[in-house]
């Protein structure tokens, strides 16, 4: 699920042995199901079939979840590939980085007031589509952290 990678390709032709071989695949519907509340449904489990079947086939070793979107299909991506190959999430992955350099400059802390704020934050978001959809399915995926819906206009 990431672009793929041509020199890579063309090097691994040429008899060459690159480092990795890079395999892309578009999943275009993937972001409606999960915008939709959809992403734990058999036709969820039906789409991610027809995108990722060649994946397992081919004996790839990881995944790149190349979408901020994919992470709320990490189930059904499970059940077509198997636990055999790694899911990469770069998010996951750049939090963590963070976290590290963070504490190296000293300035995040492990405390109890961290547990609280992260217990208790709320987001607000400003959307151009349906207030009321985004509210429901945002619940859904971050359930009691939206405080707050409003729909704007390119120009407000």
């Amino acid at each position: 699920m990431l672009p793929e990678n041509r020199e890579l390709s063309e090097s691994w032709q040429q008899g060459e042995q690159p480092i990795a071989l890079v395999k892309s695949q578009a999943c275009p519907l993937f972001v409606p199901l999960v915008e939709a509340g959809l992403s734990k449904t058999p036709e969820a489990r039906g789409i991610a079939r027809t995108y990722l079947t060649g994946f397992a086939a081919a004996g790839v070793d990881a995944l790149i979840l190349g979408c901020t979107h994919y992470p709320f299909l990490v189930p059904v991506i499970r059940d077509v590939l198997g636990e055999k190959i790694a899911l990469i999430d770069p998010a996951k992955a750049m939090v963590d980085e963070l976290r590290k350099v963070l504490k190296e400059l000293d300035q995040a802390q492990e405390t109890k007031t961290m547990s609280i704020v992260k217990e208790t934050w709320k987001l607000r978001f400003f959307v151009s589509g349906d207030p009321e959809l985004f509210q429901s399915v945002g619940n859904t995926l971050l359930p009691g952290h939206i405080q707050e819906v409003r729909q704007v206009t390119w120009g407000d």
